[in-house]
C-alpha cells in the first residue's frame, strides 16, 4: 500500500512538473537517507512514504532513525536543515498528506526514550495544501521546501556520518521524461543531477529574443509605406 502513495504522489508531481522536477527511488539506500529524493535545478530534498499514520512507528526499528532524532534535539544548526529538506508522506482522508519529518517520527509516540524527543517546529504544511504548490516551493530561489546543493549534500553527509561513513555516496538512477521513451540517467553525486537539471532548464525555456518594431507601428518615412 506504501508504494501506492508513492506512485500517486510521482504521478500528481510528474503530471504538471515532470520536465522541472525528477523524483527518483533511493532503493537500499533509504536505510541511511529516506525512501525518495525529489530534485529541480534549484532545490533537492528527501521524503520517507508510509501508508498510514499508524506506520510512522515502524521508524522506530530503525537504529539510524533513534541517533537522528537524538542529534536534532540538541543540533540546531542539523535542524535548520532537516525542516527544510527531510519530509514524511502519508495517506490520510484518502490524500496525500506531508510534514516536516521530525514532526511525525522524534515523539513519544514513536521512540519511547525522552533524548528522541524533539520539540515540534512550525509546519510549512499548515499553508500548503496542494503537490502543485509543493512542486512551485520546490522550484522558487529561497523557497519553503528543500535546500539549494551545498547545503543539501551537507545534510546528506550528516546522515552517512550518523551511518558510520564519510561523505555521502550516493548512486541515482533518474528518469529522464523529456524523452519519448523509456530513458534514465545514472549520477554517482547530487551535484551532478543539479547540473543535468540546469541544461534540462536550457532546454525547455523559450528562447527570449527582443522584440523588434512591427511593421506598421509608428510613422513611417517619407516615401515609404
Amino acid at each position: 500500500m506504501e508504494q501506492s502513495i508513492i506512485d500517486g504522489f510521482r504521478d500528481c508531481i510528474n503530471k504538471n512538473n515532470g520536465e522541472k522536477i525528477s523524483c527518483t527511488s533511493l532503493g537500499g539506500q533509504d536505510t541511511i537517507y529516506a525512501d525518495y529524493l525529489m530534485s529541480s535545478s534549484v532545490n533537492f530534498c528527501i521524503i520517507e512514504f508510509k501508508y498510514l499514520n499508524k506506520n510512522f512507528k515502524d521508524e522506530a526499528r530503525k537504529p539510524l532513525r533513534r541517533t537522528l532524532c537524538e542529534m536534532l534535539k540538541t543540533n540546531n544548526y542539523l535542524k535548520s536543515l532537516h525542516k527544510r529538506c527531510h519530509l514524511v508522506g502519508w495517506m490520510a482522508e484518502f490524500s496525500i498528506q506531508l510534514d516536516i519529518y521530525l514532526n511525525k517520527i522524534c515523539t513519544q509516540e514513536v521512540f519511547e526514550e525522552d533524548a528522541c524527543h524533539v520539540r515540534e517546529l512550525e509546519s510549512i504544511f499548515d499553508h500548503i495544501d496542494d503537490i502543485n504548490t509543493i512542486a512551485q516551493e520546490l522550484l522558487k530561489v529561497g523557497g519553503t521546501i528543500g535546500l539549494p546543493v551545498d547545503r543539501f549534500t551537507n545534510y546528506l553527509d550528516q546522515l552517512s556520518k550518523i551511518a558510520g561513513g564519510g561523505a555521502a555516496n550516493i548512486e541515482l538512477l533518474v528518469a529522464d521524461t523529456s524523452k519519448q521513451t523509456v530513458c534514465y540517467k545514472v549520477f554517482d553525486s547530487i551535484e551532478k543531477l543539479a547540473e543535468w537539471h540546469k541544461e534540462k532548464l536550457l532546454k525547455i525555456s523559450p528562447s527570449k529574443k527582443p522584440k523588434g518594431p512591427s511593421s506598421d507601428s509608428g510613422p513611417k518615412p517619407p516615401g515609404m509605406g
